[in-house]
């Protein structure tokens, strides 16, 4: 492999729950609600859509960055009390850094990734970050993975990628990169069927898993 890419929320940390609880936490102190099926809806919104559809529906006299930076604040602190961890995410990431450069593709903004690599201990390792506002589209658009393989200078073909939804495995897909399906964070029960891979957690992802992996896709330099 010449590189290895993880989205953040939901693949490497189980993030959307506590976020949801933040986002509801936040609209009701100002006066305003969220019904279960907007909470749904979230996942499948980029930051700036679900900040201006909160605001309009609400009514709320908040500027899409203040509702933001009040999000922001209440779930920070909850990840520096108990950062929300997936099995295996620490530890596979760490084994990924080892094989190749590894990055991280997500619709998440920067600062939640460099949060989130702090506590772990892994910030000076990430080769690579493409997070919210970076490309004109988001996922399943190819944009952010082929910006990830652009920056590094590698073949999309020869790179992997661990991702839990399907508009994320679609998006790897179509940058022409060997996607895999991490099942644990998949709340929402999407068809990850369309994965090269799939695998129960990222506990699956050992030193001679990424060997095999190598073998079975990327067979010539």
């Amino acid at each position: 492999m010449d590189a290895i890419f993880f989205d953040l929320d939901g693949t490497l940390i189980d993030s959307e729950p506590l976020t949801n609880r933040a986002i509801v936490e936040v609209v009701r102190r100002h006066g305003g609600e969220v019904s279960e099926e907007e909470e749904k809806r979230f996942i499948y919104q980029s930051w700036p859509q679900l900040l201006d559809e909160q605001i309009r529906t609400n009514r709320l006299s908040l500027s899409p960055q203040a509702l933001k930076a009040e999000i922001d604040t209440l779930r920070h602190a909850r990840y520096r009390e108990k950062l929300p961890l997936l099995p295996g995410a620490k530890q596979a990431l760490m084994n990924a850094v080892h094989f190749a450069p590894t990055g991280i593709v997500t619709g998440s903004y920067k600062e939640d990734v460099r949060l989130v690599l702090s506590l772990l201990g892994l910030e000076t390792s990430i080769a690579v970050m493409v997070t919210s506002g970076e490309t004109a589209k988001g996922k399943p658009d190819p944009a952010p993975y082929q910006l990830a393989a652009t920056r590094l200078g590698v073949n999309p073909a020869r790179c992997l990628v661990f991702e839990e939804t399907t508009h994320g495995l679609q998006s790897a897909q179509a940058a022409g990169m060997i996607a895999v399906g991490v099942e644990i964070g998949n709340h929402l029960k999407m068809d990850l069927t369309i994965a090269e891979e799939r695998i129960p957690s990222l506990e699956s992802v050992t030193p001679s898993w990424l060997d095999a992996m190598t073998q079975r896709y990327v067979s010539t330099p």
